[in-house]
């Protein structure tokens, strides 16, 4: 028995955002529709404990935490960025 799940893919003005809307999980907004529905998989799979972050990761999670209260931002992209660098 196969299941189906209701995808939607956005584009917006900052990219393509893929959302579950069963879960009512999304993706960042990203440059393509493939990679946000890569990024899609990859929230699903954090959100069902199938996946972890990285130490190094999460390090810059608890760095960037008051940027949102502070009126700054990070966008995933960026983050990502400077964990890989």
């Amino acid at each position: 028995m196969s299941t189906y799940a209701s995808i939607l893919l956005e584009a917006t003005e900052h990219g393509w955002v893929a959302t579950h809307r069963e879960r009512e999980i999304s993706s960042a907004a990203c440059p393509t529709r493939d990679e946000a529905l890569a990024d899609l998989d990859e929230q699903i799979a954090l959100e069902d404990g199938e996946l972890e972050l990285s130490d190094e990761t999460e390090r810059a999670l608890e760095e960037t935490a008051d940027e949102y209260d502070r009126g700054e931002t990070t966008s995933l992209s960026e983050l990502r960025e400077s964990v890989e660098n």
